[in-house]
C-alpha cells in the first residue's frame, strides 16, 4: 500500500516538474523577446539621437516644444530605420 502511495506521488511530482518547467519557459520566452527588443532600442539610440536627446532641457520646455522636439525624433528614428 506504501508503494503504491509513493508511486502515486513520483507521478504527481514529476507532472508538476514537466507544469512548472513548461511555466517557467513561457515566463523566460516574453523576457528574451524584451531583451532582443531592448538590444534593438540600444542601437536605435546609438545613433545621433541619443546625443539630441541627451542635449534637451525637458525640464525648461514648454508642452508645444516637447511635442514639436518628439516629432523630429521620431522622424529621424523612421528615417534611420528606414521607414520613411
Amino acid at each position: 500500500m506504501t508503494k503504491r502511495a509513493e508511486d502515486i506521488l513520483a507521478a504527481l511530482e514529476s507532472e508538476q516538474g514537466a507544469e512548472v518547467a513548461a511555466a517557467t519557459a513561457q515566463i523566460t520566452r516574453p523576457a528574451e523577446k524584451a531583451a532582443e527588443a531592448d538590444a534593438m532600442m540600444g542601437s536605435l539610440f546609438a545613433s545621433s539621437l541619443s546625443d539630441t536627446l541627451l542635449s534637451l532641457d525637458v525640464m525648461t520646455m514648454t508642452p508645444l516644444e516637447a511635442m514639436n522636439e518628439l516629432y523630429k525624433l521620431q522622424e529621424q528614428a523612421k528615417r534611420e530605420a528606414g521607414q520613411a
